[in-house]
């Protein structure tokens, strides 16, 4: 498993040792827009996963670090902001034929997950055997095919046959240890259990080699078990070795990937704030002035509405709230355009008596929520506008949001107060 960085620059050279890409596999990413390149480096414009026929490369926002640990966090987060609208959809697609596709990316990870929670619940796999003992339970079903003793009463079987269950360790079982071994190296995000080895040592390991050498007979191995097991756990266990036995590694090629993630995480992180906010009112998103054209030759046209990222009515307060994914802040330019936009915003949207408080939120890495400072236009003669600046952390806010844990409310409360800016220029409110 290998964890990149999104906008992280590197040299070019780097890059392909670190990734493992050869270069006609750089030149498509850049090409479709997921990697850029300057002279003599590149940098990902991509936050998500990438599967090779050997590898799973993790892109993390620039937010973090490449040792952050929480990147498995990035798959529910971009998992639930594609289902939040069908207009959306995940970059899933082969690098070689523009497929979209979205089961390959996942099933090695997922199906290391399920070996490794069946051996941490019930240790390595055994099949239960019966076996005669002097004490147990009897077996009818052998004790009946015994000869029995004719007495006045009727016949007598004077020889009990008793058995007791055990469990037996078989092919499968070091099939299993075989397959954790060789996936747990190759994720090492993935925790290993403290008595693998000794577990290891006693039944022993295939080696991943001899697995790919020797598919189509551990595959008729396993189906033969699956066909006699009828517990649920090992049903799905067996079926798990199944999938991976017909993932073929070998015949993909090293131009093909599968893809699942996005070239523009701002969208995400918009999402992610106005879920924090708790949505917007669409009664006011209704209110905003509309760009009118009038032409002297032509009827006059309506443009369409603007569209801030969250619009709410809060304590007698009207919050325009525009996420902004810049990192670090502040930003190198001054990004204008935005600027421009938000203080149109507030030109945009009738107070009937409320204030309006303009808001610009940036990811952060802090105690949930900050005040980040504020930003004014302003000459000698009278202020343009301002915008109050705040951070919201980073990875607290992904947690809120993939998991549906709703608006924070304590967040929403913070921004109509302001409390923390006492100490603005004379003429803010």
């Amino acid at each position: 498993m290998i964890v990149g960085r999104e906008a992280e620059k590197i040299p070019a050279e780097l890059f392909t040792e670190r990734f493992r890409l050869d270069e006609q596999t750089i030149t498509k990413l850049v090409s479709d827009r997921l990697v850029e390149r300057d002279v003599g480096v590149l940098w990902w414009r991509y936050v998500g996963f990438i599967k090779t026929s050997t590898d799973l490369i993790v892109i993390v926002p620039k937010v973090v670090n490449r040792d952050w640990e929480d990147w498995l966090l990035i798959r529910r987060v971009l998992s639930r902001y594609f289902a939040t609208s069908s207009l959306r959809k995940p970059i899933i697609t082969s690098l070689e034929d523009l497929d979209w596709r979205d089961e390959r990316v996942f099933n090695e990870l997922d199906s290391a997950t399920t070996l490794l929670r069946f051996f941490v619940e019930h240790g390595p796999y055994r099949v239960s055997k019966r076996r005669r003992s002097t004490g147990g339970a009897i077996d009818w079903g052998q004790t009946l095919r015994s000869a029995p003793v004719q007495s006045d009463s009727g016949p007598v079987y004077v020889d009990l046959v008793m058995v007791r269950r055990h469990h037996e360790a078989n092919e499968i079982t070091s099939l299993i240890l075989g397959f954790l071994k060789y996936l747990l190296d190759k994720y090492p995000v993935l925790p290993s259990p403290t008595t693998l080895p000794d577990v290891t040592q006693k039944y022993g390991a295939v080696e991943y080699e001899q697995i790919l050498e020797n598919r189509e007979y551990f595959t008729t191995v396993v189906r033969s078990e699956r066909a006699i097991t009828f517990q649920t756990d090992q049903i799905v266990l067996l079926e798990t070795l199944l999938s991976l036995l017909s993932i073929d590694e070998g015949t993909t090629g090293r131009d093909l990937y599968s893809l699942f993630g996005v070239n523009k995480f701002e969208k995400v992180w918009e999402d992610v704030c106005r879920d924090s906010i708790g949505g917007d009112d669409e009664s006011l998103r209704n209110q905003l002035a509309k760009p009118v054209w009038v032409w002297s030759n032509y009827l006059p046209t309506v443009a369409d509405r603007q569209n801030p990222d969250v619009l709410s009515s809060v304590e007698g307060k009207i919050l325009i709230v525009d996420a902004k994914y810049y990192f670090p802040v502040p930003p190198q330019t001054t990004p204008w355009g935005d600027i421009a936009k938000q203080l149109v915003y507030a030109q945009s949207i009738p107070a009937n008596g409320a204030e309006i408080v303009n808001v610009f939120v940036f990811p952060g890495l802090c105690d949930s929520f900050e005040v980040a400072g504020y930003l004014d236009v302003r000459n000698d003669v009278h202020v343009v506008g301002k915008i109050d600046l705040w951070r919201l952390d980073f990875t607290s806010s992904l947690i809120r949001y993939a998991y549906k844990s709703g608006k924070y409310s304590s967040f929403i409360s913070a921004l109509a107060t302001r409390s923390n800016f006492d100490d603005r220029p004379e003429g803010f409110a």
